[in-house]
């Protein structure tokens, strides 16, 4: 009866339940939905997380000890940025004069920049150590010692306080001259 109505047209059957744009957005949402699980499934491995460097921490850095003498300078002050930045200060040129008498036992850590960690208690200077420095001449951290300790560091108070002191490895190019 359809047929003899005026405009009335058999259509095609459609193959499936759905019309072609709706199986392409199914598609897509089980797609979606198969990466979700997959993540899901996947995503709770530990070896799998990205490591955040911590860049405080020093912990993890190959260091070297350095000895210091016994009686050093006590502290006359407390810990303030003025105070720790005179003491730091004041030792620079040591560190320098024990880079120049130890210049060709540091040849391995040449161009290195690197620190010194101080360790200030309520007694002063506790603790030093020369980071990424590991296995360093024992005269050079002799000489470290000697120059860390003469300087007035002031008081840690109740807490331990670490100071990094700057340290530059540059070693000065040797002249030789020509034989003649």
């Amino acid at each position: 009866m359809r047929h003899q109505l005026p405009g009335g047209r058999r259509r095609k059957r459609a193959r499936g339940l759905l019309k072609p744009q709706h199986r392409m957005v199914l598609g897509l949402v089980s797609l979606s939905s198969a990466s979700l699980m997959l993540s899901l499934m996947y995503g709770n491995n530990d070896r799998a997380k990205a490591r955040v460097p911590k860049a405080a921490s020093t912990r993890s850095r190959p260091r070297a000890a350095v000895p210091l003498p016994l009686g050093g300078t006590p502290p006359t002050t407390e810990a303030s940025d003025e105070a720790i930045a005179g003491a730091v200060t004041a030792v620079a040129p040591s560190i320098q004069r024990c880079l120049d008498a130890s210049e060709p036992d540091l040849e391995p850590w040449n161009g290195l920049s690197t620190a010194i960690e101080v360790q200030l208690t309520e007694s002063g200077l506790a603790r030093a150590d020369v980071l990424d420095m590991k296995g360093a001449p024992t005269a050079f951290l002799g000489c470290l010692g000697a120059a860390l300790s003469v300087a007035a560091w002031p008081s840690g108070g109740d807490d331990i306080l670490l100071v990094r002191v700057p340290l530059r490895v540059d070693l000065a190019p040797k002249i030789v001259p020509l034989g003649g």
